[in-house]
Formats: C-alpha cells, structure tokens, sequence
C-alpha cells in the first residue's frame, strides 16, 4: 500500500518555511491544557508601519466566525503596537465571540494598543518574561517615533515660562511658532482617547467592580508616560497585578509555557522571512506580507 505521508523534501521544505502546518500540533495541546479555542494574533512593525489596525479586525472576526468558541477564546497575541481604535475593535469582536468568554496569553510582548487588547480580555496570563507596556501614543516623525506626552509637555512648559517672564519674551514666542496649536490639541485627544479605551475595556472586564476614577489611578503606570520614561519600557507581571489586573502566572517550567514558547518561535522564524503579521487557528491561518496584504 502506498504512503499516504508527505514526501520528505516536502516535510523538510514545510519545517524550514515554518508553514501553517507545523503549528497545528500546538494549537491541539494548547486548547487542551488551557481548555479554550485558541487563536494567535502576531504581529511585527514593518517600515515604521502601524501595525495593528482596522484590517485585523476584520481578518480576527472573520476566522472567529468558523470556529466553536462554546468553551471561550484564548488570544495567543505578540505585537509591538499600533491604532488604539483598532485595539478597541478587535476586544468587542472577542468578547462578542466567545461570549465574554475572552482571555489572552502573552509570549514575549503585548505592547502599547496590544496592551489595550489585554485590558479587555477577562485574565491575562503571563509568565515571568512575558511584557505588557506603556499605552501613551506616539507619532511618528519623518524615521522616528516621539511621544505625544512629550509634545504637549514641551509646548505647555514653553507658554507657560512666555506667560511667567517679566523681561523679553521674543524668545519663547519664536519657539512656540514652532508649534501648531490645533496640532496639539489632536495630541491631547489622542492622549485622552488611548486613556478612555482603556479605562473603558478594564470597567467592562477585569476591573468591573471600580469605578473610572479608581481605574485611572490602578493604571497610571501604563497611562503616565512620566512613570515609565520610555514608551518600550517592560510593565512585567509584577507591576500588572499590582495594579489590579487579573493575572494567571505561567511558569516557565511548565507545559503551557514550552507550547507557547514553541509557538512564538515558530511563528517568529515565519514571519522573520517575510511576512508582517499572522492572525492563525489550527484550521486557518492567514497571512500579511510585509509590503501590504495578501
């Protein structure tokens, strides 16, 4: 009787591509040792790109649609960031889906509006490497990223020295023509609005019980740009929980970590190649080049 496996070249092509197929086996053990569906959302910044944005939505509900989320949704998610109204988006879709039955795991790093994803799931689980980050926007300036915050502290620190001074003031006003005032009035809604979102996912999930007030204060460390200094700055487990978050620690000895880990460097090798971001089931599994979407 012939055989029905792969041929071995095919096999050997499949390991070194790091095709969907490798990773099935580990969607299989993972729905099993955490007892949910499980759905990877990875994601690397490409070209100073956003990387999380409307389009994820999008591909998340479509692939949520074809799977049975009767016994909830894990969100395996590791991204550096991007549209906080995207992140808003994507944690209704979730939540809709699995019927509040939403919980994420963190491999390496959910930065920035991939934290604001966490904040809406009912716990996040974490191990002791495993990062969450600052939510404050940055813009992007010609091939640099810079900080809102920073933006709207230079320019209030500036008018507020031109208001104070009792001599020239001609200085401060050529400086403060640098700046545009409807510009920064953007930045603080933008400001605002990545505070509300979160604020808003955490009063719907794991912070049901505060009221906004408190909520703001727990999370300052992610909304405080002064706190962390730099918006890649590590907010480990640690500092999660102690801002009220719930957190179910994985440890690094364990079953679920190796599967995970697994994962994350399978799918870190794929899209090291050439893609940008995987949104992955153990039946789909669909794929961004790192030049626009495929």
């Amino acid at each position: 009787m012939p055989s029905i496996a792969k041929p071995t070249m095919m096999t050997v092509l499949s390991e070194t591509a790091q095709s969907p197929d490798t990773r099935k086996p580990l969607y299989t053990e993972l729905t099993a040792e955490f007892g949910e569906k499980c759905v990877l959302f990875y994601g690397v910044a490409m070209d100073g790109s956003v990387m999380i944005d409307d389009a994820d939505a999008d591909v998340i509900e479509g692939i949520l649609q074809k799977e049975d989320l009767s016994n909830g949704l894990l969100m395996i998610i590791n991204a550096p960031g991007g549209d906080g109204l995207a992140a808003e988006r994507i944690i209704n879709v979730c939540s809709k889906y699995s019927r509040e039955n939403f919980e994420v795991a963190v491999p390496k790093m959910a930065k920035s509006a991939a934290t604001m994803i966490c904040f809406g799931a009912n716990r996040i689980h974490m191990s002791q490497t495993s990062e969450l980050g600052p939510v404050d926007p940055q813009l992007i300036r010609g091939d640099r990223m810079t900080s809102v915050h920073s933006m709207i502290e230079s320019y209030r620190d500036l008018l507020d020295s031109a208001v104070r001074t009792e001599g020239n003031v001609e200085p401060y006003l050529q400086l403060l023509s640098r700046y545009d005032p409807s510009e920064i009035a953007e930045y603080q809604k933008a400001q605002d609005l990545a505070e509300s979102i979160s604020i808003t996912a955490l009063k719907h999930g794991m912070l049901k019980s505060d009221t906004e007030v408190e909520i703001r204060k727990r999370i300052k460390i992610f909304t405080d740009a002064t706190q962390t200094s730099s918006h890649g700055r590590r907010i480990g487990i640690d500092d999660a929980r102690g801002c009220g978050l719930t957190i179910e620690e994985i440890p690094l000895d364990s079953r679920k970590w190796e599967l995970i880990w697994e994962l994350y460097c399978r799918t870190n090798w794929c899209l090291g190649n050439h893609l940008s971001t995987i949104v992955e089931t153990q039946k789909y599994s669909f794929c961004a080049q790192a030049r626009g979407r495929s």
